[in-house]
């Protein structure tokens, strides 16, 4: 189950603390820079030289850089399912798609380019939570933890910690993500299950918050809970009236990618992602070092 296109973020908050450290050996990510650097205003830095958007070889094929359209280009229905109620709809309605006001890109990734990482990998901010999400898991019946990660151009953060049971039935998914744009940040903790269903068709019960709509095969129940039992008992439920196919526990990786990969694609079709450019690249490279 794949991370959500995340929305530009609507509420200012702290910093992330040291978010710049890399997680991946990563051909598009900026180098490490400064908390000072990282928060200053773009006018305020040193100038330098930076390469024409003709000049940047951007990556090809699935290793491709894509970052979320601007708002005021998004499909509206998109947007209804990406806001967290009718005020914030209609805020964004009103600032980004009658009043037309400009968002850049903050970052783009190689969304369908997503890798296996080795939990020693997991930066020190996010050890904690893995640890005791991986801990509850087990004590639930789940098996077989593995990590996944993109490559990243930007202020962006993202660790996936997947595991199944050992009948390969359900998948738990523990997501954490940090993204930054200016001084404001959003910082998520995403958390579901996944189950393979006869036909091609996807069973996902999930904590609610802003994402997009559901793809056709998909059967998506959202619950305001942050407890995995209830999640669980709840998708154990919807699950008992399903024709399953599961999920052979040693290609848990290579089965969510190849589902990761079938949403992903999905998505760019409806509009809500599209392919960085050279322009783009340059943009966050000033914006954030």
């Amino acid at each position: 189950m794949p991370a959500a296109v995340p929305m530009p973020p609507s509420d200012s908050r702290d910093p992330v603390s040291d978010f710049s450290r890399d997680v991946t050996s990563n051909p598009y990510a900026s180098p490490p820079v400064s908390r000072e650097t990282v928060w200053s205003h773009p006018s305020s830095q040193a100038s330098s030289p930076l390469p024409s958007p003709d000049d940047l070889l951007l990556p090809g094929g699935d290793e491709r850089l894509w970052t979320v359209v601007s708002i005021k280009h998004l499909p509206t229905r998109e947007l209804w399912s990406m806001t967290r109620n009718v005020l914030e709809f209609s805020l964004a309605f009103l600032i980004f798609k009658v009043f037309r006001v400009p968002n850049r890109p903050s970052w783009a990734a190689a969304l369908l380019d997503l890798r296996e990482i080795s939990e020693q990998e997991i930066p020190d901010q996010f050890t904690e939570d893995f640890r005791n999400a991986r801990e509850l898991a087990i004590t639930l019946g789940f098996v077989n933890p593995c990590y996944l990660t993109s490559p990243t151009v930007g202020p962006r953060l993202g660790i996936e910690m997947l595991m199944t049971t050992p009948d390969g039935r359900i998948q738990l998914t523990f997501h954490r993500l940090l993204c930054r744009d200016g001084t404001v940040r959003l910082d998520e903790t995403r958390q579901g299950f996944y189950s393979r269903l006869a036909g091609g068709r996807s069973l996902i019960t999930t904590k609610a918050m802003p994402e997009p709509r559901p793809c056709s095969w998909q059967n998506v129940t959202r619950m305001r809970t942050k407890s995995f039992e209830k999640l669980l008992e709840r998708h154990r439920r919807l699950l008992a009236q399903q024709a399953t196919r599961p999920i052979d526990p040693s290609r848990l990786c290579e089965e969510s990618l190849e589902e990761d990969k079938r949403i992903l694609r999905d998505i760019i079709e409806r509009g809500l992602l599209r392919e960085a450019t050279g322009h783009d690249i340059i943009e966050i490279e000033k914006r954030y070092g």
